[in-house]
Order: C-alpha cells, then sequence, then structure tokens
C-alpha cells in the first residue's frame, strides 16, 4: 500500500484523495475515480462526490513517531464508458474541447512550462 508522510505538523489531519491528469496542470482524471475499501483501519473514513469526482477522506492517523501512515482503504475504479460518455454530454462545449485536445496528447497538456 502507499504510504503518507507528514511533516511540520503535529496535530491531526485529513487526506483527500482523488485521480488527476500528470500535467502540468493537474487535471481530474475522466476515467478513473477512487472508492473506499473495506479495510480494518479504514474507521473514519468516508466517500465524498463533488459533481463528478469521487474523493475519500482518510483522517491522518500515524502509527509511529515519524508520521508515517498507509493509506490501505482507496482503491482504484475504471468507469464504464456509458458513464463518461453521459459525463460529457453534461459538460459545456468548451470544456469538452479542452478535455478532447488533452485526451488527445495522452492526457498530457499541450502547454508547455515557462
Amino acid at each position: 500500500y502507499p504510504t503518507i508522510q507528514l511533516q511540520g505538523w503535529s496535530g491531526p489531519a485529513l487526506v483527500q484523495v482523488f485521480v488527476a491528469n500528470e500535467t502540468t496542470d493537474p487535471r481530474l482524471h475522466m476515467f478513473y475515480q477512487v472508492c473506499l475499501v473495506s479495510a480494518k483501519s479504514n474507521r473514519g473514513c468516508s466517500e465524498l462526490v463533488y459533481g463528478y469526482t469521487t474523493v475519500v477522506q482518510v483522517p491522518f492517523t500515524p502509527n509511529t513517531e515519524d508520521r508515517v501512515m498507509s493509506v490501505d482503504s482507496v482503491g482504484l475504479v475504471k468507469l464504464r464508458n456509458s458513464d463518461v460518455e453521459r459525463r460529457m454530454a453534461s459538460l459545456s462545449e468548451e470544456q469538452q474541447e479542452k478535455l478532447s485536445q488533452n485526451m488527445g496528447n495522452g492526457g498530457r497538456s499541450s502547454q508547455r512550462p515557462s
């Protein structure tokens, strides 16, 4: 499982997990979503939906003094094509055009960093 280490903060924290494209300007991924997976350590975890994006919230409860936490309560789901098409139909033409351009570049932004 992936692990997270929190540095520079000693209080409680809440980790929010979602799926985004790997670009200079991260964008939400159209074909994958996160989901909450049943595990012994997922007490207090919740799954929220913002628009078309699923977010899993995990309370940061590290097991050791080095503030490392294993994230074993988050899964990855590939959406059905019909769900993606329904989502696309609800987007404006401008949003659809931007998304099509990004998908044509393998999910990468066509803009180069300065």
